[in-house]
């Protein structure tokens, strides 16, 4: 093999695949991508890989259409199966919540600011996320009547920069807000809420 063939690094690697370094290790891992380590027995070794196996690999990859799409379509079952559970799981627990509320509370109907989730990761399909349960999270707890529910996001992003969320819900006339964080570690999801 000539020394042009190898790539001597995750980012040589990377760059050849055109794909940031967490995907080729993830590539490695579940899909086989030919990597190779001086250590084998450790996990941080210097990694090699030649660029005709790379291409061997991408060609067979690409010419087995049918696993890439049932891969694909497993892991948009399980992310939509994730989301439907978190929403409502969290719909759930607001709606507990609620009623406890309404025994503390006056005879006026309470309100609930609801904050966007914040995503600790900056995926954008995990801010598609965040922002599915947000709007399930807020027709959900609608539906009961029983809670006036203001969404943040509707806001104009001037105001939500200079002012806590806090703040931001006193001016809203909330008399209670609800922020929550999102963060996906491996193949699980964070979720916190704080009310």
């Amino acid at each position: 093999m000539k020394h042009s063939d190898i790539l001597d690094s995750w980012k040589d690697i990377s760059d050849y695949l055109e794909r940031d370094v967490r995907t080729c290790r993830r590539w490695e891992a579940e899909l086989e991508l030919p990597v190779y380590r001086i250590n084998e027995n450790s996990t941080h070794s210097k990694v090699f890989a030649y660029r005709s196996e790379i291409d061997k690999w991408l060609k067979d990859k690409t010419s087995n259409k049918n696993t890439s799409k049932q891969y694909i379509l497993v892991n948009k079952r399980i992310l939509g199966v994730v989301i439907i559970l978190s929403v409502l799981l969290i719909s759930i627990i607001v709606l507990i919540m609620s009623d406890n509320l309404k025994s503390l509370l006056s005879q006026n109907q309470p309100t609930l600011a609801i904050f966007p989730f914040s995503n600790m990761n900056h995926q954008d399909y995990e801010e598609y996320f965040s922002q599915n349960i947000m709007n399930g999270m807020i027709r959900n707890i609608s539906r009961t009547g029983k809670i006036r529910v203001i969404e943040v996001s509707s806001m104009a992003d001037s105001d939500k920069d200079q002012k806590s969320p806090q703040q931001i819900a006193r001016y809203l006339g909330a008399d209670y807000m609800l922020v929550g964080k999102i963060e996906k570690q491996s193949q699980r999801f964070l979720i916190s809420i704080l009310l």
